[in-house]
């Protein structure tokens, strides 16, 4: 799991880990939008573990000033959209 606040993953580590007991979670300080620390994100982990079966990144933008005044279902058909003629999805 990675993020740029390592206390936010510490606390979703142990969070996890209690409730699915067995599971492993590795928190590493890192953030996506620095190449160089994406780079060395698997070097720095454990070598039995640098094969991932799923990397979470605590990530998020807002782009509006307020929730409130979104036309969620709008912007929903916009992203569809998006996805069907630019990605192919």
């Amino acid at each position: 799991m990675t993020a740029r606040r390592i206390n936010v993953l510490e606390e979703f580590k142990k969070e996890i880990e209690e409730k699915y007991k067995g599971t492993k979670v590795y928190p590493v300080k890192s953030d996506v939008s620095k190449p160089d620390e994406v780079r060395g994100l698997v070097k720095g982990l454990p070598q039995e573990v640098q094969n991932i079966d799923i990397l979470l990144n605590n990530a998020y933008s807002l782009v509006y000033p307020s929730l409130i005044v979104v036309d969620w279902l709008k912007e929903w058909n916009m992203l569809e959209t998006f996805q069907r003629t630019i990605l192919g999805l």
